[in-house]
């Protein structure tokens, strides 16, 4: 890249580019720059920055293409931001999208089926926050309740009937075991119990329809109680169960679903290294019954 970065984000776009944003640089802010990978000759190009530095951000791909960026720790490391923008791959340009209700970092946004996205929990000078919201393009904002808990670096992943998965995370605390799921009818409710509270985990969701979960940590200290664990959420039985353990300890790592069905954990972070390994899940059989 041009630049290094960390705390960034990375988006594919709907012509196969890589859209990179943000992150922290290598003097420790937050930088505003962006940049395209295009796989197929093995480059990189700028892209229009950003309006806002931004780092611990989250971007989220629309339905219609353009890419929606939001909340983030600003350059000077103490203010969160509440602003949105969105970048228009086609015209390399970002406009703004308008405002959260409150400032958010370290928080969770993720498409839902009628084309909004569903902002969850992080966390600002005021504490970490059990709010969350919606975006509707071009630009508004709705609240969409509160969730059980608290949370900052949990995951949320939507399901295939509508939902939207939101497990672990912490709130300056041990972490959660509580997961809860959103519903655009009925708002929020309890999806089980994890086996193992964690935060700083990952989460996919199978080609079966249930949500893998591995690794992170049992408490928001990052020099002890690393996990290779891992479990899976049935949502039609509402619960988790556990799944065969990764060979390594990871906090921070990726983990993607490949075509053939399996699923790709790379990277993370277990005290006192950081992880170059890669390993592959296979979910089939399929340790809950259909």
């Amino acid at each position: 890249m041009s630049v290094p970065r960390s705390l960034h984000t990375a988006t594919t776009l709907p012509n196969g580019l890589v859209l990179v944003v943000g992150g922290q640089g290598s003097t420790g802010g937050a930088m505003s720059s962006a940049e395209i990978y295009d796989e197929s000759n093995n480059s990189w190009s700028p892209a229009q920055p950003m309006n806002a530095a931004r780092m611990d951000h989250t971007a989220t791909l629309l339905s219609n293409g353009l890419v929606l960026v939001t909340g983030g720790v600003a350059a000077d490391n103490f203010t969160v931001h509440s602003s949105a923008e969105i970048y228009d791959h086609q015209t390399n340009s970002w406009s703004p999208a308008g405002f959260m209700s409150v400032p958010r970092a370290y928080h969770a946004a993720t498409s839902v089926p009628d084309g909004r996205v569903l902002i969850t929990g992080g966390l600002n000078r005021q504490g970490v926050l059990a709010s969350t919201e919606l975006y509707n393009f071009p630009g508004t904002w709705s609240p969409a309740g509160l969730m059980s808990v608290p949370r900052l670096k949990h995951t949320a992943t939507a399901l295939g009937n509508g939902r939207v998965l939101v497990a672990g995370g912490h709130a300056f605390a041990s972490a959660h075991s509580s997961a809860e799921y959103y519903d655009q009818i009925v708002g929020w409710q309890p999806a089980g119990v994890l086996n193992t509270g964690r935060t700083d985990h990952a989460a996919v969701l199978l080609q079966n329809g249930r949500v893998l979960v591995i690794g992170g940590a049992i408490a928001p200290f990052y020099g002890q109680g690393h996990l290779g664990s891992a479990e899976i959420f049935s949502s039609t039985a509402n619960r988790w169960v556990s799944a065969p353990g990764m060979a390594f300890a990871r906090i921070w790592p990726t983990l993607t679903k490949l075509p053939n069905g399996q699923v790709l954990a790379a990277g993370g972070y277990a005290s006192p290294n950081t992880h170059n390994s890669a390993e592959i899940f296979s979910p089939y059989p399929p340790p809950l019954p259909p």
